[in-house]
């Protein structure tokens, strides 16, 4: 069968080798249908789904990973279409580069063990927290103690009361001296 033409504002994104094409402007799906009386012959055809008619909802494509069956859904404005495309790494790079051409952003499918728990890289956050606290409480190095001190303002003979080390301003001649 003859190669699908590409329009001349069209360039192919993803192709998997086998049935399924994105461009920039169409998922382009090969179809065969087998024709014949006494011999049955393929024949392929290709059916074109406009990427502009891809339903976005809050900024996001509406295009669907299962991810134990290597299927796509992709929900358009008419309706879902199902497309099946073997391997993991070739069905997140279909659904990161339908997301990139109408979003702009790259999608990252990250890494995550199906053993882990919930909720558990928040609980790992807030407990490294408490133990942190907990490590400066009981850490064996005491803190600096604030030395308080009583002084004379050399401007007008007033008391001055501070922290040593830092600036004060006297209450009656408003002029600032370090204690």
């Amino acid at each position: 069968m003859d190669e699908y033409i590409l329009q001349p504002n069209e360039a192919i994104i993803f192709d998997d080798g086998e049935r399924i094409k994105l461009t920039n402007l169409h998922i382009v799906e090969t179809v065969t249908t087998w024709t014949g009386l006494l011999k049955l012959v393929p024949k392929e055809s290709y059916v074109c789904h406009p990427i502009n008619q891809i339903k976005i909802y809050e900024g996001k494509p509406q295009v669907i990973y299962k991810e134990e069956d290597d299927i796509i859904d992709v929900y358009f404005i008419d309706g879902k279409k199902t497309f099946e495309i073997d391997g993991k790494k070739d069905c997140q790079k279909f659904v990161s580069a339908i997301n990139e051409l109408l979003t702009g952003e790259k999608l990252s499918f990250e890494k995550t063990s199906k053993k882990s728990i919930p909720g558990s890289k928040f609980i790992a956050e807030r407990l490294k927290g408490t133990v942190d606290a907990f490590k400066g409480a009981f850490n064996n190095t005491p803190e600096p103690v604030e030395e308080r001190i009583v002084a004379e303002c050399p401007s007008c003979c007033a008391s001055l009361s501070g922290i040593k080390g830092r600036i004060v301003s006297c209450e009656y001649c408003n002029s600032k001296h370090q204690l």
